[in-house]
């Protein structure tokens, strides 16, 4: 099934095919965003020369595991639904961070047929991004860290242009955020050059020990209260990762230590 779509002036052509989706910028508009970015790294010219060819995001190796993830969700909570594709597929009320970013790749949850709680999934100059929003209704359930873990299970089975992912990064732009990665996902802040404002700041502003870097994290943002200013996150999709991603996720859905019901997401 082919679509075309209109946004700001600008036609992008989307070729649809089951789980496959492919979205291709016309030439007409390709020599439009050419003239746009002057400074880009040589390590992300590849990934910007096949963003203005077209992006392919294929998904089709994830349903299956997508299916038994929402049975186990659907466990603790029969009306949640996690569902994934384009942002321009997805149907109902969509709370996302990025409205505009029409070309992202999106995990969704779903209840009462909206999209209540997202992970985009979006390709810029430094690889690819997460970013997440859920409605305010119903924040505090746990469903953004829900969705980053059903992400990191899924995402090394995701292709982009016929490659497997093996690379995300994330950017905290508050303190919870930054020690949610930190603490359920054992990550670390980046050393690239994107996350120079926290290693600058922690090199040269910091005073206390650099081994407790979440004093060091806490510290930057009472310094850079503005959201402007996030901590980056690499996230590199290792079996380690994933392996923790499901525990974390099992937690979440009371499938292992059900006692536990603090640590569970709660049903809307």
């Amino acid at each position: 099934m082919n679509q075309l779509f209109h946004q700001k002036h600008m036609y992008y052509f989307i070729e649809r095919n089951s789980n496959y989706i492919y979205m291709k910028i016309t030439k007409s508009i390709r020599k439009i965003i050419k003239k746009k970015p002057k400074k880009r790294t040589k390590k992300n010219k590849k990934i910007y020369k096949k963003y203005l060819g077209g992006s392919a995001f294929d998904i089709s190796d994830a349903i299956d595991l997508l299916n038994n993830l929402n049975m186990s969700l659907q466990e603790k909570c029969v009306n949640l639904e996690i569902r994934i594709g384009m942002m321009t597929e997805m149907t109902g009320q969509l709370h996302v961070y990025s409205p505009k970013s029409k070309k992202s790749l999106v995990v969704c949850l779903y209840y009462n047929n909206d999209c209540i709680s997202s992970i985009q999934l979006v390709i810029n100059d430094d690889g690819i991004e997460i970013r997440s929003f859920t409605d305010e209704m119903y924040s505090g359930k746990k469903y953004n860290t829900l969705l980053r873990c059903v992400l990191l299970i899924l995402a090394n089975k995701i292709k982009l242009n016929g490659e497997p992912i093996n690379m995300l990064y994330s950017s905290a732009t508050n303190p919870i955020s930054a020690h949610l990665l930190m603490k359920s996902f054992n990550l670390m802040p980046s050393s690239r050059d994107y996350n120079s404002e926290f290693t600058y700041f922690m090199d040269n502003k910091y005073k206390g020990d650099k081994e407790n870097i979440n004093d060091v994290v806490n510290k930057f943002y009472e310094a850079h209260p503005r959201k402007d200013i996030p901590i980056l996150f690499d996230i590199f999709l290792t079996d380690e990762l994933i392996d923790k991603s499901l525990e974390n996720f099992k937690l979440l859905t009371g499938e292992i230590n059900e006692s536990n019901i603090s640590s569970q997401i709660k049903c809307p």
